[in-house]
Parts: structure tokens; C-alpha cells; sequence
């Protein structure tokens, strides 16, 4: 996930951030099962982001680019929505990988 300049991602107020890799990969991903740590999780839907995400959280400087480099670069959408298919524990720097069965262009 493409974090905003001096966000750190805070702006997203994401559950579960995934880093380390370039561009918009989860984009791909909608209907692949995932395997963090010891969870497995279905990705069902892509994360539509709104207007919202230019109210910034306190400390964070407001930044209206943080939006329009979403619409520009990924057609509006950071992150996805998983149902949770296994349940375990996930801990900070916990692996993700994507079962058999799902071709992404990011993958090969």
C-alpha cells in the first residue's frame, strides 16, 4: 500500500496494514484467500475511498492530494475488506501469502 507523504497510512485508519509492497497489489486480489500469520482470510471487496480521507487525524496535516492520487492512480481504491475463513493470531511482521488457485500479475 502506497502510503501518503508524512502519513505513515494514519489517514486510512486501516485494521491491518500490509507493506513492502509496490504500487496497488491488493487491487488484485479481490476473491483470493490469504494466509496472514496463523488466519486465513477471503478478500470479498475492494476499498472505495471517499471523501473522509481528507479529514486527517489530530497531528496529521491535512492533504487533499492523499485522495486525488488514489482517483488518479488506482481509480479510487487503498485497501480491500477479507472475511475471515480461519481464525488465529496475527502479530506485527506476520508473513502474507496467497493461496494456490489465484493468478495476479504481481505474483509472477
Amino acid at each position: 500500500m502506497g502510503c501518503a507523504r508524512g502519513t505513515g497510512g494514519a489517514a486510512f485508519r486501516y485494521s491491518l496494514p500490509l507493506l513492502g509492497a509496490p504500487g496497488f497489489p491488493e487491487s488484485e486480489w479481490l476473491d483470493a484467500v490469504l494466509y496472514i500469520g496463523g488466519t486465513t482470510v477471503k478478500v470479498f471487496e475492494l476499498t472505495e475511498r471517499c471523501a473522509k480521507t481528507f479529514i486527517s487525524p489530530p497531528g496529521i496535516d491535512k492533504d487533499p492530494e492523499i485522495l486525488r492520487n488514489i482517483v488518479r492512480r488506482n481509480r479510487r481504491t487503498l485497501g480491500v475488506y477479507c472475511q475471515v475463513e480461519a481464525p488465529g493470531k496475527l502479530e506485527a511482521g506476520s508473513h502474507v501469502v496467497i493461496l494456490p488457485g489465484f493468478k495476479s500479475r504481481f505474483l509472477m
